[in-house]
């Protein structure tokens, strides 16, 4: 019973609104490469939920590019073939939170370009998205103007071009 009553508080923790949930490698939550992805539109979902009532600027900016952070993580563990996400002291440069660093770790650089050249507007959302900062939107100040994290949001999820819905469609594809 007591096991059941944690476990039901340790949820509720990861669910509040009031800000990011605990790291899933720091609480032992589920770290597969599958479990990223799902966090990552956790992120997304906690973005929309500001923006649609009128939530917290910083925490719109925040949540959007954890999202992208996250996602990038699971491709880059699934295609390194990791089972699960290795300790900072396994891989200290897994714990990165430059989403350019990362996309080049995920070897994405090329197909990015390639999709570039091919008209979409996902060129234009990834240099929205590239120059986030974990330190500057986890720790805001009332910084971040409502237009921009707008904006920086709609890069991220927008249902064609958007940053994150095209990082699931390539993970939703085979591993090479």
């Amino acid at each position: 019973m007591a096991a059941k009553k944690k476990a039901k508080k340790k949820e509720l923790v990861r669910a509040s609104p009031r800000g990011p949930a605990p790291s899933f490698v720091a609480s032992g939550l589920r770290s597969t490469a599958r479990a990223w992805i799902e966090r990552a539109f956790q992120h997304a979902s906690d973005a929309r939920s500001l923006r649609l009532h009128n939530g917290s600027p910083d925490g719109l900016y925040h949540f959007s590019g954890q999202a992208v952070e996250v996602a990038l993580k699971a491709l880059i563990m699934r295609r390194e073939g990791l089972s699960e996400f290795p300790s900072r002291k396994q891989d200290p440069g897994l714990y990165s939170h430059n989403l350019r660093d990362l996309m080049t770790r995920a070897g994405l650089a090329p197909l990015l370009d390639a999709e570039i050249k091919g008209a979409t507007d996902l060129g234009a959302n990834w240099q929205a998205v590239r120059d986030w900062s974990y330190n500057t939107s986890r720790y805001p100040q009332g910084r971040t103007p409502r237009e921009y994290a707008v904006a920086y949001y709609r890069a991220v999820t927008h249902q064609r071009d958007g940053v994150l819905t095209w990082l699931n469609k390539l993970f939703l594809l085979p591993p090479a």
